[in-house]
Order: C-alpha cells, then structure tokens, then sequence
C-alpha cells in the first residue's frame, strides 16, 4: 500500500472505543479503503444495535480523514456503500487538501480518569470545543455552572452502581480488565487497571468486588451507593460537561456522531485539556429503548432512564443524547492501553 494510505490506517488505529475493543477492520484495494465494523469484537451489553461500535468506526474514519490530510491527500467518503450494514464505508483518496492541525494530536488524545482541577474554560477554550465537529450530524452542548456539574457527576456514577448490581453486566467488566502490564499487552483490549486511576484503598476493593459472591454481600450493605457517591463527586469536579446528541437513531447518524466526537477530544488534547467519557447510563437507556425487557430489574430501569431524562434536562437537549463527558486540566493519565497490531485490523486485496 501507499505511504498516505498506509499512515492514515495507523492513526486510525489510535480510535476510541468502548474497552478498547477496537471494533473495525480496513481493506485496502488500490488507492481505497473499506471500513468494515467486527461485531464480534464488541459483544458488550453497552452496544445495543452496533450502535457503540458504530461511532468507535466514525472516530477511526475521522483519524484516517485527518492523518490523510496531514499528507496533502483528501478523502471521498461514501458511507454504507452496499446492502452489508457491517460495511460502513469506502474511502477513496482523490485530489489534494490541507493539513487539518487536529492530526497532529491524534496520538496525544486519551481517556484521563484522574481528579480534575475546577478551573473555568476559558471562552474561546468552550467556543473552540462547540465549533470543532462542523458539517456532522452531531451537536455539542457544555455546561459548567456548579450545580449541573454536581448533578451530571452523579448521573456519569449511574454506570458503577448498575455495573455493581448486575450480574451479567458486572461479569463483563471484570472480565474485561487486564490487571498487570503483561496482561494488557498479550490482551491488547479490555481495560488496563492503571488507567482506572484507582488510589491503593479502592484498588484493594476494587479487586475484592470482582467476585459476584462478594460484590452481592456488599452491595447489600450499600457498597454500591457508596462507589456512586465517590466517584459522582470525582467526575463533578471539572471545569465542564459536554453532551453530544444527534437527531436520529439509524447507523449513518452514529457514525457522524463518531467523527464528531473524535474532533471535539483532539480539540480539547489540542488546548492542553483532558476528557472522560461518561457515557454507560446512555448506553443502557438505548438497550430499554430498543426493547430490552429483561436484562434489567424494574428499579434499574426507572434508574436508569430517569437519569437520562434528567441529563436531556440539565443540558438542554432536544434530540438523543448518545454522549456525555467531562473536560478539564488534570495531570497526565498514569498509563496507557495496548492496541492491537496493525495486521490485526488491516489487510490488503
């Protein structure tokens, strides 16, 4: 393959996703590049329809785009070119563009779980964010008055109290963290337990709760209650929330909302910010409103969705809120994930 294709599939790479499961594969045949999702790597109960794995391919889609112009080359997208909806999209490297300085950030973005300082963004710090995903389906709304921020924590905390109380939900996630360096790199997906910034005390907990049996006893006496607490005053403290909502549903407004979210985390690495995806409680208000009816209890689903009316509320949001996160100055993450090698998610035909 060419020098061009060839970088921009390694910066597409460095997508986010959902345990970093790395959900996509890229073939490439000539001068083009087919994007294809792998359901098979994402099995989570967090990605109702693909819907998850969708926009972790919009963001590798807008890695590549971007990369792609770094180099002069632009990219003729056609999204969801054939009747196979796991083929997402055909890129076609055609004529010339110029460099879009978002690309050279693409290796610094992450996921910065630690305490953040509660410094104000300034206001073209909050302008720069709102305005940095123009032309995509997705609309980017922040907040940062103390009160919203105190209340969105506690909704972003939803996650670790249902993930605490659910069986198959907490099987998941533990199954899902690789414990040590070693383990992380021979896995290269799952969650490595050094980026969960979790302070010696919580780790010790962390690892007691990973058995059922034990999480069960605990959350009977509140454990669950008191996680959430904990970790909603951990994610208030920020100097923002953002939102991130689209008009429809179906697969394409997904993949725009990737793309979309992928420029506003570059944007943000790119003014010295960190950010945190705080996006399971929307996640599984998607599973109820695709018709789930069983994975969760009753009270579960009256948590679950009354918080999610409540953040459609706080930030004002008309459409469907599909991501939420939070932004502020906080120090470098203590870790990295591993990803898997290139020959994994790319081949050539």
């Amino acid at each position: 393959m060419n020098d061009v294709i060839r970088y921009a599939l390694e910066k597409a790479l460095r997508a986010p996703s959902g345990e970093n499961c790395q959900p996509w594969r890229f073939i490439v045949k000539g001068e083009t590049v087919e994007l294809w999702n792998r359901p098979e790597r994402d099995t989570s109960p967090y990605n109702w329809g693909q819907r998850a794995s969708y926009m972790a391919n919009g963001a590798a889609l807008e890695n590549f785009c971007l990369a792609a112009s770094e180099r002069g080359a632009a990219c003729d997208v056609r999204y969801f070119p054939s009747t196979d909806i796991t083929h997402i999209a055909t890129i076609a490297i055609s004529g010339q563009a110029l460099p879009d300085p978002l690309a050279a950030f693409i290796e610094a973005r992450t996921s910065n779980r630690k305490a953040y300082a509660a410094d104000p963004l300034s206001d073209s710090e909050s302008m720069r964010l709102k305005n940095a995903a123009p032309g995509f389906m997705g609309e980017i709304t922040l907040v940062d008055d103390s009160a919203t921020l105190k209340t969105l924590g506690n909704i972003g905390a939803v996650n670790e109290e249902v993930m605490l109380t659910h069986k198959a939900i907490h099987h998941f996630f533990f199954s899902h963290i690789n414990w040590t360096k070693e383990e992380d790199d021979k896995n290269s997906i799952g969650f490595y337990i050094e980026t969960l910034e979790l302070p010696p005390p919580a780790r010790a907990g962390f690892r007691l709760l990973r058995a059922w049996s034990r999480a069960r006893c605990m959350t009977a006496l509140g454990m669950h209650k008191m996680v959430r607490s904990q970790n909603g005053a951990t994610n208030a403290a920020a100097a923002a929330f953002g939102a991130l909502s689209i008009p429809s549903l179906e697969p394409r407004a997904f993949v725009d909302a990737g793309r979309a979210l992928e420029r506003v985390w570059l944007t943000a690495a790119a003014s010295g910010l960190s950010l945190q995806p705080l996006t399971g409680v929307l996640f599984f208000r998607l599973l109820i409103q695709g018709g789930d009816d069983g994975t969760f209890s009753a009270a579960q689903r009256a948590l679950i969705t009354d918080s999610y009316d409540t953040a459609k509320a706080a930030f004002g949001i008309h459409g469907n809120l599909v991501f939420m996160f939070r932004v502020g100055r906080a120090e470098a993450p203590t870790a990295r994930a591993s990803r898997l090698p290139f020959a994994s998610s790319v081949e050539e035909k």
